[in-house]
């Protein structure tokens, strides 16, 4: 038998591989963000719009590769996804540091935007097939906490390092690609083959006790379709806040560069310990999880009011 069906803290070694990941996918994402005026600068003759594109071409690619790296992890699993996908995601940040055209960044923001593309469907499958029942919610919730820990690594290190102390933008990027290699190293190290005959008997088994324990839903159900669009509208909202309130803050409110990080940061600091209290308590009380959620999103359209 797989020893990662029979080691009970397995599901551990998972959470610490894939909280990691989302904080080098974090660190990526935002790094830039404060130090487009350098970047600008060094490329000569960039336009806001074309450096705006930037970060598009990266999300359109990352989108795109959704269901089609789906498709791959059902095909091959998830480890077998997940390295490659983060070679090249280590690539594509070496290539923007060295990039001397926006060509160049144009290229390597989509081949992130590819490679990263590949990582949220095994990273979920991942959390979904090895955590316990009764502890999912508050799992998710620590995997999740990557995202704001690479988000505050991102700000405040570019915004510090680059507009204070006056570093080159590309280190950042450097730096980026040496904690991506290392993540990759503890997928390696942590996250087990799961494509053997035997696992593959177990997960046929775990799929059907999946299907006997919850209600078939069809993916284009209205409550379903429902679902995706608010998921979307939060994330979109989400990405537009963490993605360009740096730029916004220099350009339009004259803050200081160096500190436009902190700033930013503040939304994935205050976010952490609100989304573990959350989810332990949905773990405790399953049956409040939407009235909750309905009771949050009302509380943040009465604070946006």
């Amino acid at each position: 038998m797989n020893k990662q069906m029979t080691d009970a803290n397995y599901y551990k070694k998972i959470i610490i591989a894939l909280v990691l990941g989302w904080i080098a996918i974090w660190i990526y994402r935002t790094v830039l963000t404060p130090i487009y005026p350098q970047i600008q600068s060094d490329l000569g003759n960039v336009s806001d719009s074309q450096i705006g594109l930037v970060a598009s071409i990266y999300f359109f690619a990352y989108t795109g590769m959704q269901i089609p790296s789906g498709a791959l992890v059902d095909k091959f699993g998830q480890k077998r996804v997940l390295i490659p996908a983060f070679l090249g995601f280590a690539i594509a940040a070496f290539i923007i540091g060295t990039a001397h055209t926006l060509t160049q960044v144009y290229l390597g923001a989509l081949v992130a935007g590819i490679s990263t593309g590949s990582y949220y469907g095994a990273a979920f499958s991942l959390s979904a097939k090895y955590t316990p029942k009764d502890k999912k919610s508050f799992s998710n919730a620590i995997i999740n906490s990557g995202s704001a820990l690479g988000m505050i690594i991102g700000l405040v290190g570019s915004s510090v390092l680059v507009g204070g102390l006056n570093i080159q933008w590309n280190y950042m990027l450097y730096m980026t690609s040496i904690i991506i290699l290392a993540v990759t190293c503890v997928f390696v190290l942590f996250i087990k083959s799961d494509k053997s005959q035997t696992s593959t008997q177990q997960a046929k088994e775990t799929h059907h006790t999946v299907s006997t324990e919850t209600q078939q839903v069809s993916l284009f159900a209205p409550k379903q379709l429902v679902i995706y669009f608010v998921y979307f509208a939060t994330c979109y909202g989400y990405y537009m806040i963490v993605t360009w309130l740096p730029s916004f803050l220099v350009a339009e409110k004259n803050f200081e560069q160096s500190s436009v990080g902190y700033v930013a940061a503040i939304v994935a600091i205050t976010a952490v310990p609100g989304a573990l209290i959350f989810s332990k308590y949905i773990d405790k009380n399953a049956h409040q999880r939407l009235n909750l959620i309905v009771f949050y999103y009302l509380q943040l359209r009465l604070q946006l009011a």
